[in-house]
């Protein structure tokens, strides 16, 4: 007789006769007996959630069926740990951050303790309170150090690349900005390949003095031609002003009376 039986007035030492028996959740796509027998062939239902129960010992005893809401109620702490463990919590999948199962430092195990105790990501075991961390026993404060450390390492990598790679685009915007500039002189020396050999010649004689010729872009020589338009068209007015004038005045002395 349990502890917990009812004979048990004084309800000693109190037992829950379900923690005795072996309960397990998992996925499973049962056999469709009648889809089968019409396609000929095995055609599997959809994966749903069972449960396999069974007393310790006793291969006789065993029980699949899918699970049912008294299960769920029966075994509480084992259906959210599953759940944890198949995502089907809603939003454990969708938390920001450096998942658990992509941090290295733990194993399987503990990744399904993390998930039965909420913890998703390391950013949330960095930041875990003192009351949060007693939750995960003996090695919770040095998993927290950890978890900080692994931050820490993975922030100062990944400033460093972005450092690295800024460095090297201005490195690379500054040698375009000299070989445009060393273009629109006129003195852009030939490209030299990077395996090329140095070899030692004579120095070539002195060059001839050359006029010096100045290099135009065609948006300098286009705002010239229209300063000489404009030039032209002001001498142009000018000259039209001084006939009108002068017409002008030798119609006043033709108005004149002669004396």
């Amino acid at each position: 007789m349990l502890a917990s039986d009812m004979n048990n007035r004084e309800f000693t030492n109190p037992l829950n006769p379900d923690d005795l028996l072996h309960v397990e959740f998992y996925m499973h796509a049962p056999l469709d007996p009648n889809k089968s027998q019409i396609a000929g062939k095995a055609v599997y239902g959809e994966t749903v959630p069972f449960v396999r129960i069974m007393r310790p010992g006793d291969n006789t005893s065993i029980i699949e069926t899918p699970v049912r809401n008294d299960h769920k109620a029966r075994w509480p702490q084992r259906w959210l740990a599953f759940q944890m463990k198949e995502g089907m919590i809603e939003g454990a999948i969708d938390v920001p951050g450096w998942k658990i199962e992509e941090w290295a430092v733990i194993n399987e195990s503990q990744v399904h303790e993390l998930k039965y105790l909420r913890f998703s990501t390391v950013e949330q075991i960095a930041g875990a309170s003192d009351a949060q961390i007693q939750r995960l026993g003996i090695g919770g404060l040095g998993l927290r150090e950890q978890a900080r450390q692994a931050l820490k390492d993975k922030y100062q990598s990944a400033a460093r690349m972005e450092l690295e790679t800024r460095d090297r685009q201005i490195a690379e915007l500054s040698a375009q900005l000299l070989e445009i500039k060393a273009m629109l002189k006129g003195t852009a020396p030939p490209p030299t390949p990077i395996s090329s050999v140095v070899v030692e010649q004579p120095a070539p004689p002195p060059p001839q003095s050359q006029p010096h010729q100045r290099h135009l872009s065609p948006e300098h020589i286009e705002k010239m031609l229209q300063a000489r338009r404009e030039k032209k068209e002001k001498r142009e007015r000018l000259r039209a002003i001084r006939k009108e004038k002068k017409e002008e005045m030798l119609r006043a002395q033709a108005a004149q009376p002669k004396a």
